[in-house]
C-alpha cells in the first residue's frame, strides 16, 4: 500500500512539472521484519553489501532446522545457490534510502505533522530459564517453595528500571526479554546489567539461572 501512495504521489508531482535532481526508484524488500531466522531487515542489509551477514546466512536455520536457502528455494527463489553476494549493490549506486512506513505511536496524534526516524530500535533477544522447587499450591506454603516465577518477575522490574532510566523500548513477554535501542552500546550495557541481576535474584530467591542470548544485533552491524 505504501508503495502503491509514493507511486501515484511521485506520479502527480512529475505530472505537474516537479523534476527530481535524481532518479527515483520504487523497492519491494523482502524478509525486512521477519521472526523465522531471528534476522531482522534482510533483503535491505544483504542488498546494502552487509558481508558478515552474507557470511552468517550461510549457516543459519530455522527451530525445525531448516536453512535458510533450503527455505529460499520451497518459496520460489530458484537463485538461492548459497551466495548472497550476488544481491548486493556496488557502492555509489544509491545516494539515499528513504523508507516510508505507517505511525506506531502516539507522535502524530499530538500535532505534528510528519515524523521522521533518525534510528531504528535494533533488537537483542535474550531467553532466560529460572529453574527453582515447587510443591504443591495447598499445601507447600510459598516460604516452603523456590518459585521459578517471583524470580522472573524480578527480572522484569530490572528491565522495566532500565527503561525508565535510559529511555529505551523493552519489552518482557513469557520468558523472553526484547531488547530494542539504537546504540548497540547501550544494548550491550543491559545485557551485563541483566547478566549481574541474574546473580542477585537466582541467589536471593534460591533458583538456578540460566541465560541465552537468542539474537545479538550487533553480530549484524
Amino acid at each position: 500500500m505504501h508503495l502503491l501512495k509514493f507511486t501515484l504521489a511521485m506520479h502527480k508531482e512529475i505530472g505537474s512539472g516537479f523534476k527530481p535532481q535524481r532518479s527515483l526508484e520504487v523497492i519491494m524488500f523482502t524478509s525486512e521484519e521477519p521472526t523465522r531466522f531471528g534476522i531482522s531487515c534482510l533483503g535491505s542489509r544483504l542488498l546494502a553489501g552487509i558481508v558478515q551477514l552474507t557470511e552468517q546466512m550461510k549457516s543459519t536455520k530455522d527451530s525445525h532446522n531448516v536453512s535458510f536457502f533450503d527455505a529460499a528455494k520451497s518459496a520460489g527463489y530458484t537463485n538461492a545457490k548459497g551466495d548472497l553476494s550476488e544481491v548486493s549493490l556496488k557502492k555509489g549506486t544509491y545516494s539515499a534510502f528513504v523508507k516510508l512506513h505507517i505511525e506506531q505511536g502516539p507522535i502524530l496524534e499530538k500535532g505534528v505533522s510528519i515524523g521522521v526516524v533518525t534510528a531504528i530500535a535494533a533488537p537483542a533477544s535474550i531467553k532466560v530459564t529460572f529453574e527453582g522447587s515447587g510443591g504443591h499450591a495447598g499445601a507447600a506454603l510459598m516460604p516452603e517453595r523456590n518459585d521459578a516465577g517471583l524470580a522472573t518477575v524480578e527480572l522484569a522490574l530490572a528491565v522495566e528500571k532500565h527503561v525508565l532510566n535510559s529511555g529505551s523500548v523493552d519489552t518482557v513477554g513469557e520468558l523472553l526479554d526484547c531488547l530494542r535501542d539504537p546504540s548497540g552500546m547501550t544494548i550491550a550495557m543491559l545485557l551485563e546489567s541483566i547478566a549481574a541481576k541474574l546473580d542477585t535474584v537466582s541467589s536471593s530467591c534460591k533458583v538456578t539461572a540460566n541465560i541465552k542470548i537468542v539474537q545479538n544485533v550487533m553480530k549484524f552491524t
